[in-house]
């Protein structure tokens, strides 16, 4: 499996907390969307589960397990492959660690909020609600429990549709589906086909929150150099920022822009020599390159091309005068 996949499958990750079998729903018929997605924000941090999941994406079919706990703010997720090439990652509050047995490779790098996990991990339905108008559409079953499926449909057509379907009870999301932004046709699907909570107790979900800042990642610095992005889609925000080593000697600068549901990372580098130009796609994975004022951009994320297009539109370089104004 390719690393950029992996990766999308990593945030879809994100939405996997599971449930036990249930042979009815509890009552709650006359809950909102809103209050609905509001528990599945907690339920994603504060529940210890594990359960297997498929993921379908560009014609090709991914098998994965996953196991999360959490004890006292202190989360730990580990995903594995369970087809094609052996692959695992762990994250935890701090850190994303990266496993290939085949090929004898571990790498350790910081969690990065908005790219890990950032999918659901830091779901936040006030924010999610600037760009996405969502709605209750039925109910179902999946993985032998009750759930409610909510639909979430952008206001552009420069992000994908999401349908939740979300256990009724722990109101874990049990299935996700990316559609099209103007029809139903599905981009990619993530459904588990096994589930199991170690503790149920959803009453005290709502009421758990993480008071040990210890436990948290620490801040980052705001980025202070010359990029500037002058025509994100609304709702996208600058989530994140790095500087990393290209192993040839120069620097890469890593941004994540993100909106609440869709990420996209954009990679800047010298233009030493022909890098990646024009449109590659994966399912709900896009890849734009160009070059701009001597340097290589690379874009990657999870939403139309048209979106990918208007984020390298608004992309200039400030000159140090322009900087210091």
């Amino acid at each position: 499996m390719s690393s950029s996949r992996f990766w999308a499958v990593l945030l879809l990750a994100g939405l996997a907390n599971v449930a036990q079998a249930q042979n009815k729903a509890p009552a709650q018929e006359e809950e909102g969307a809103g209050a609905l997605l509001s528990r599945m924000a907690a339920a994603v941090h504060f529940l210890d589960y594990e359960g297997s999941f498929v993921y379908l994406q560009g014609g090709a079919m991914e098998a994965l397990r996953i196991v999360h706990t959490e004890q006292d703010g202190y989360e730990r997720e580990q995903l594995l492959t369970l087809t094609g090439p052996a692959h695992q990652i762990v994250r935890d509050n701090y850190t994303m660690t990266r496993f290939q047995p085949e090929r004898n490779q571990l790498a350790v790098d910081p969690r990065n909020r908005g790219v890990s996990g950032g999918l659901l991990t830091d779901f936040d339905p006030e924010r999610v609600a600037r760009s996405y108008d969502f709605r209750l559409i039925g109910d179902g079953r999946y993985a032998g429990r009750i759930t409610r499926h909510i639909e979430l449909a952008p206001r552009d057509a420069l992000r994908y549709r999401y349908r939740l379907h979300i256990d009724a009870k722990y109101a874990i999301p049990l299935k996700f589906d990316v559609l099209e932004p103007t029809s139903d046709r599905p981009v990619s699907q993530l459904m588990f086909t096994d589930v199991r909570i170690r503790h149920e107790s959803p009453q005290s979900i709502l009421a758990a929150t993480s008071t040990n800042e210890d436990l948290q990642p620490p801040p980052r610095e705001p980025y202070s150099g010359p990029w500037r992005f002058t025509t994100l889609p609304e709702g996208f925000e600058l989530e994140y920022f790095d500087m990393t080593g290209n192993g040839t000697g120069g620097e890469v600068e890593h941004f994540v822009l993100f909106d609440g549901m869709a990420s996209v990372s954009v990679y800047i580098e010298p233009d030493s020599e022909p890098g990646f130009r024009g449109r590659q796609r994966k399912g709900t994975l896009g890849v734009l390159g160009a070059s701009l004022d001597g340097h290589q951009i690379t874009l990657v994320g999870e939403v139309p091309d048209d979106a990918l297009e208007l984020i390298l539109k608004g992309l200039v370089r400030m000159s140090a005068e322009e900087g210091d104004g």
